[in-house]
């Protein structure tokens, strides 16, 4: 990410600043999670003062967005002279109606697009259930952090044991704004920065050498993009209503099928989750397209990585052509682990990353123009994003029973797969459009027997202890 006068005014990526040209009332792009635990301790005052005092571990948190003038360059973080915590860590008791299903007031409040004129994250906190069920709702704009980033910051705003670390933190003043004439001279700087930095990290020959290997991962992308994404279910007009619900499968069970298998736990959650997809189109009376075309985000963080990672988004995304079911009914495992494979085997990730890197030089109408086709309705059919989860968390002494996944929707797309490992669980996230997807709790059903298909028989329960 390029810096722009210093670490208080760093200028979005080109892959942020694609999410943040891609932001609509009808397609908010916010991506967060959302923790389920049970007591009576919890208060929005003691919430308020817990996320303050640790805001200077988190100062991104205190920044909003700076459009630069005439709208060529890729806009900047600025620290936000108006910041009110307030606006942040929000409160939604539910006393009045305290037999909802939570997740039911989970989706209305991700139904909200969150207001890009200020930092955009929220805390919210959910309570007044009848068994004392607490929710904390977290979201990010896409803008401002990938998903791994988010769940790296989440050790900074949470902690690992039931013993909350009070902490003290230092005054805060926020720097002032650059001017515009600034701007625009940080604008012309940054873009030759990116280009000479390409150039420096790979030298001339390997520049050339990055050339042609991005040749052969693009032509390997285009063999998946070649032919519009098929035709399915999901492909509908969607709008700004979103429900969100969870499946949640051991992971001693997942482990069990990737020794069986050989496969990895994501090519486990791909072929699961298209054969669900696959089962919905039978449900709805069409005729099966016999693939998906999956867009599967790879992160690009080196292990090891902590909440002191850079902010912003450091991932990219696997065009791949994916098959709903083996032929007899299962979910086809073997084929989608041989073509996730063929992927890994052309470093495709790296690769693309330099050209990312190369793309902060580009203009801005042209990265709008870039977005827009990124996220058309016949370029994919699905995103399906696999987050490692934190270990148990717990937020002053309240510990996280359960954390669900929280991705996004983009125009022509009603469904969304996003899963998170927390403890000893899997947990699906599925956000939809209800008015698009009317039957998603089938669609839960279906994500629970495609791994009740692929277990080794051993595994699997009686069928009346389950």
């Amino acid at each position: 990410m390029s810096t722009s006068g210093g670490q208080r005014h760093q200028r979005l990526s080109a892959i942020d600043t694609g999410f943040w040209l891609a932001e609509s009332p009808q397609c908010p792009l916010h991506i967060g999670y959302v923790g389920f635990g049970k007591g009576t301790t919890l208060t929005h005052e003691g919430l308020v003062a817990h996320v303050r005092e640790r805001l200077h571990l988190l100062p991104r948190h205190r920044q909003r967005i700076r459009a630069t003038p005439v709208g060529l360059g890729r806009p900047v973080w600025v620290d936000d002279p108006d910041f009110d915590i307030a606006n942040h860590v929000r409160h939604r008791p539910t006393g009045r109606q305290g037999d909802r299903d939570p997740l039911e007031c989970v989706s209305e409040i991700v139904t909200r697009p969150l207001d890009l004129r200020r930092s955009p994250w929220e805390v919210w906190l959910l309570d007044g259930f009848e068994d004392d069920t607490v929710v904390v709702v977290v979201r990010y704009h896409h803008c401002m952090l990938d998903a791994v980033g988010m769940v790296n910051l989440a050790h900074a705003l949470f902690d690992d044991s039931p013993s909350s670390r009070p902490l003290q933190a230092p005054p805060w003043k926020p720097a002032p704004e650059p001017s515009d004439a600034t701007l625009l001279a940080w604008l012309v700087r940054d873009a030759a920065v990116a280009i000479v930095r390409t150039l420096r990290e790979l030298g001339w020959r390997g520049t050339a050498r990055a050339g042609r290997d991005l040749l052969n991962v693009q032509r390997h992308q285009r063999s998946q993009e070649r032919r519009p994404a098929p035709k399915t279910v999901l492909a509908q007009p969607i709008g700004p209503r979103r429900r969100l619900i969870s499946v949640e499968v051991p992971i001693a069970d997942v482990r069990a099928i990737q020794r069986r298998t050989g496969a990895t736990i994501n090519d486990v959650v791909l072929s699961v989750s298209t054969w669900a997809v696959g089962r919905l189109q039978e449900r709805k009376g069409k005729s099966s397209p016999g693939e998906l075309l999956v867009h599967v985000p790879i992160s690009l963080r080196e292990p090891g990585e902590g909440q002191s990672s850079a902010p912003g988004n450091r991932i990219t995304l696997i065009a791949a052509r994916l098959p709903l079911g083996d032929g007899e009914g299962r979910p086809a495992l073997a084929r989608t682990r041989e073509i996730m494979d063929g992927y890994k085997a052309t470093d495709g990730g790296r690769l693309v990353a330099t050209l990312d890197r190369a793309s902060n030089a580009l203009p801005l109408p042209l990265l709008a123009r870039i977005s827009r086709k990124h996220f058309s309705s016949d370029g994919y059919n699905l995103i399906v994003t696999n987050i490692p989860g934190p270990p148990a968390t717990y937020l002053m002494g309240l510990k996280a029973q359960q954390v669900v996944p929280l991705g996004f929707l983009t125009p022509g797309h009603a469904l969304t797969v996003a899963v998170l490992s927390y403890e000893d669980k899997l947990s699906f996230g599925l956000l939809a459009d209800p008015d698009a997807i009317d039957d998603l709790d089938q669609l839960a059903g279906d994500i629970e027997a495609g791994f009740e298909a692929l277990r080794p028989s051993p595994l699997r329960a009686p069928p009346e202890a389950r």
